[in-house]
């Protein structure tokens, strides 16, 4: 009898451990990096990255710095 409650108690944990899998957001950048040509100086340019979020939750971007 105490086998098969260490049996299923075994069981129901390691059912219980892979459902437990917190939600994230996920940034992916399919080209992250661009060149730019070279350009006469005050020329505006511009270039537009696409950011897609596989995640499971909403993916907030607050601050965006140079390398």
């Amino acid at each position: 009898m105490k086998k098969l409650i260490l049996i299923f108690i075994t069981a129901a944990f390691i059912f219980t451990a892979g459902l437990t899998v917190e939600a994230a957001p996920v940034a992916q950048v399919p080209s992250p990096i661009y060149q730019f040509e070279p350009i006469p100086e005050g020329t505006h340019i511009d270039h537009t990255f696409i950011v897609k979020n596989p995640g499971d939750t909403v993916l907030k971007i607050l601050n965006v710095l140079p390398p």
